[in-house]
C-alpha cells in the first residue's frame, strides 16, 4: 500500500444532486469534508475530467428539472410565474421605453392620445392641478 492520506470517499450519486442544486464546488467540498483540490483531483481521477467540465454536465441537468418545474408551476396558473417566464422568454417587460428624439410624428401624435386615453375624464375635465386639495383648503 502507498504512503499518503486515504483517498476521500466520495459518493458520485450524492456528488451530481449537489451539482444540480448549483452548489459551489467549496459548498462541495464542505459537504464531503475535504479541500477544493480534493474535489478537483477526485473528479480529474474518476471521472476523467476538470471539475469545471463536469460540473457543467451535471448542472444543465439540474437547470432542466428547474425549468420543468417552472412550468408546471405556471401551467396551475402562478401569474407570477407566468409573468417571469413571458419575460425570459418573450422580452416582455413592465415598462415601455418610447425614444422621443428618433419618433416621427405620427409616432408621438399616438402616444399622447394613448396617455390622454389612459388619463380618462380626470384630464378632460379641465383641472390641471394633479394635487388633490387638503381639507385645509375647502375640501
Amino acid at each position: 500500500m502507498a504512503g499518503g492520506r486515504p483517498l476521500t470517499k466520495i459518493d458520485w450519486e450524492e456528488f451530481d444532486k449537489l451539482c444540480h442544486i448549483q452548489c459551489l464546488q467549496s459548498e462541495i467540498a464542505e459537504w464531503f469534508g475535504c479541500t477544493d483540490d480534493t474535489i478537483q483531483a477526485a473528479v480529474l481521477r474518476e471521472k476523467g475530467m476538470g471539475f469545471s467540465e463536469y460540473y457543467e454536465q451535471k448542472r444543465g441537468q439540474g437547470k432542466i428539472s428547474l425549468r420543468r418545474l417552472q412550468w408546471q408551476t405556471m401551467q396551475k396558473g402562478n401569474v407570477t410565474m407566468l409573468i417571469w417566464l413571458g419575460k425570459q422568454y418573450l422580452n416582455q417587460s413592465d415598462k415601455t421605453e418610447f425614444d422621443f428624439k428618433k419618433a416621427t410624428k405620427e409616432q408621438l401624435t399616438a402616444a399622447l392620445l394613448e396617455k390622454d386615453a389612459t388619463l380618462g375624464d380626470s384630464g378632460a375635465s379641465g383641472n390641471s392641478d394633479p394635487k388633490p386639495k387638503s381639507k385645509s383648503q375647502g375640501v
